[in-house]
């Protein structure tokens, strides 16, 4: 059995720069065409509640509804995906599906990241930045963190996908890959059947990290769920992994009509021998100094994600992105 052992780990932010606004010529694409544009994307400021809001039937629907394209993106990624194209290119097929759907990738210009999504490719673990350079192999592992914006809500899913080529046996050729993917899918599986209401978001925690122990592999710390609106992130804060300090938010019971996220990135194993027992458990995350926004551990082992965003019901959970 996972133990909690007698330490913990302050709760790690990615806190970067006073927010300020910077047109991105990438917004324009998606003004063009009529499509409206979160606050952020055009210099104001976002509303965000300062506690975890009970959203109405309607807001309910219209969250389904930009969940349900976010994952039909991701989808459609599935047979996209393959060795020899880059992860500009996964952008590329993203703003086509983007203007398809007529909605807006709600990571362009959220505190200035660059992307329409987020492409984090094997040690990256998220808010990895599509580029030409990165161009994909087989074997490789790549997160795709898709998010839209409809005009009354967003719609937040993440999977991982391991690059192989059509013809390739891959649980023989990239056992390690597929065991990583497998914990990591039912890692994020553990922390939704984790909620309910009148449970405290700390059960989540506490789900998703014994799932990643019982797999051998670690949860990497200060990667959590948010939650979502007509916003983009904002109250509960939900970590994912025990070994935080969280917020107040954690001991905050589940409530109907509370939506938010579940993302657990989860690393391999330690590719060094353990310093203290802590690391046996939870992965330390380190922003790149490069372009201040990817995300690896302080190891630099392969990583996975899954995300799903859910609705507390007064029975239990419903998925809103399937």
């Amino acid at each position: 059995m996972f133990r909690l052992c007698p330490f913990s780990i302050p709760l790690w932010l990615i806190i970067r720069r006073k927010f300020y606004y910077s047109a991105n010529p990438k917004c324009k694409i998606f003004a063009d065409k009529g499509i409206r544009l979160p606050n952020y994307a055009t210099g104001k400021k976002e509303s965000i509640p300062e506690r975890p809001i009970i959203h109405s039937s309607e807001s309910i629907k219209d969250l389904q509804v930009a969940g349900l394209i976010a994952r039909k993106i991701l989808a459609e990624m599935g047979s996209f995906i393959q060795p020899g194209i880059s992860t500009f290119d996964v952008e590329t097929f993203v703003v086509e599906k983007c203007l398809e759907y007529s909605v807006y990738p709600s990571s362009l210009a959220y505190e200035e990241f660059p992307g329409c999504v987020c492409t984090s490719l094997n040690e990256v673990a998220i808010h990895g930045i599509p580029s030409p350079n990165d161009v994909l192999q087989s074997g490789d592992l790549l997160s795709v963190d898709v998010t839209v914006f409809t005009g009354t809500a967003h719609g937040d899913a993440c999977e991982t996908f391991l690059v192989v080529d059509r013809d390739s046996h891959s649980s023989e050729l990239y056992a390690s890959q597929e065991h990583l993917l497998s914990c990591a899918k039912r890692a994020c599986e553990a922390g939704i059947a984790a909620c309910a209401p009148g449970s405290k978001f700390s059960t989540i925690s506490k789900a998703i990290s014994q799932e990643v122990f019982e797999g051998r592999c670690r949860v990497i710390a200060g990667i959590g769920g948010h939650g979502i609106g007509d916003f983009f992130h904002g109250p509960p804060y939900v970590p994912h992994c025990v070994f935080e300090e969280g917020s107040a938010d954690v001991e905050l019971q589940m409530l109907p009509g509370h939506v938010f996220t579940i993302e657990p990135a989860v690393a391999a194993a330690a590719s060094a021998p353990y310093l203290d027992a802590v690391a046996q458990y939870v992965a330390m995350p380190v922003v790149s100094k490069g372009d201040g926004w990817s995300v690896r551990t302080s190891d630099g082992v392969l990583t996975a994600q899954f995300e799903e965003t859910v609705l507390i019901t007064d029975n239990g959970v419903r998925v809103l992105t399937r």
